[in-house]
């Protein structure tokens, strides 16, 4: 495509890269909330016995595992966003699709 700038390439090119952290972050928030089922049998076993180290790492673990989920989500979506607004194709086969609906009715 000769006619595309370098600058849209290289913004296109850093939203992709956003958009893959961000898919990497909430995959590793989902992590982080599943092993937390695991912690939950120990947190309940020190609690009761008087310890609340486990109790504390179930906390501090859910509230880092569900805040990266919200973060990555965000990145993700708000680099989805752009990428499809900078879109021309989408754009243009939208029209299409338009023009060949009325013609249709």
């Amino acid at each position: 495509m000769p006619n595309v700038r370098p600058e849209t390439v290289r913004e296109e090119e850093l939203l992709l890269g956003r958009q893959r952290l961000g898919g990497v972050i909430k995959t590793v928030g989902k992590v982080l909330l599943w092993m937390d089922l695991l912690i939950v049998c120990f947190a309940y076993m020190s609690w009761r016995d008087g310890s609340y180290l486990f109790w504390w790492w179930f906390v501090g673990e859910f509230i880092l595992g569900a805040a990266m989920m919200v973060y990555g989500t965000h990145l993700k979506s708000d680099a989805g966003r752009r990428l499809a607004g900078m879109s021309h194709t989408v754009t243009v086969d939208l029209a299409e699709n338009e023009g060949e609906q009325r013609r249709a009715s």
